[in-house]
């Protein structure tokens, strides 16, 4: 867990710049941040598996 909370800290400076318009985003952060490390997860597995 400690990989995942280093990855949305990240992920939310690499945003931070990107608060001055009002609108709504698509993907958050935190979704992203998610999405990599579930990647991240399968790409090992398989690995294990296949590599």
């Amino acid at each position: 867990m400690d990989f995942l909370s280093a990855l949305n800290d990240l992920v939310d400076a690499l945003w931070m710049g990107s608060n001055a318009s009002n609108r709504k985003r698509v993907f958050s952060p935190g979704f992203i941040a998610l999405c990599v490390a579930i990647a991240t997860i399968e790409l090992v597995v398989l690995n294990g598996l296949y590599g």
